[in-house]
């Protein structure tokens, strides 16, 4: 009882975090999708000061970036909350680099809009990942969108993965302890 009773409690807190994530990703969509929409609004409120009648590609525009902002909202709809449903994984050979270009398409808009320079390296010998490549595409489109937030201001993402070939348990091991070694001096070279 106690085993279950710890199980349903780490359902409800990842729930929660997963609801409030929704909340601020659904708020954000809206919040893109109303800004183009008050601009044209207020503009004919007040007699036409931006002469959009006399510029329609201005309107067209602010409409566009209304389309895009619903698209994304939809996009996370179907994206994002897909993991409350209960669906299986489809586990296949994949390219990471096919996938990550796929996330990277996925939030083009915003890596424009941010001005973010973005380089990828993927390592030519990086065999085939036996993966379900769209829930991959989802967490890396996520985390491609949360770079971006942190970088409204412009900045540089860079994505690079390296394949290190690793033969046995030992070996596993030692690779574990050096990359642990690393992200550690990293981290203390920060500070």
């Amino acid at each position: 009882t106690t085993q279950k009773q710890l199980v349903q409690s780490e359902k409800e807190a990842v729930y929660g975090r997963m609801t409030s994530l929704v909340r601020h990703e659904i708020r954000n969509s809206l919040g893109s999708i109303r800004s183009p929409a008050e601009i044209v609004q207020r503009n004919f409120q007040k007699d036409d000061p931006l002469k959009m009648k006399e510029h329609p590609e201005m309107i067209i525009r602010e409409m566009g970036r209304i389309i895009i902002g619903v698209e994304k909202l939809n996009d996370m709809v179907e994206n994002e909350l897909s993991f409350f449903k209960n669906t299986n994984f489809h586990f296949e050979e994949n390219d990471l680099s096919e996938i990550i270009n796929s996330s990277l398409n996925n939030v083009e808009t915003d890596i424009q809009e941010r001005n973010i320079d973005v380089s990828v390296e993927i390592d030519p010998n990086l065999p085939l990942l036996f993966v379900d490549a769209d829930r991959l595409r989802i967490a890396f489109t996520n985390l491609i969108k949360n770079a971006c937030q942190a970088m409204s201001k412009g900045g540089e993402l860079r994505i690079e993965a390296e394949y290190i070939p690793v033969r046995g348990k030992r070996a596993r091991r030692q690779e574990g302890k050096r990359a642990r070694g690393q992200e550690g001096k990293r981290a203390r070279g920060k500070r």
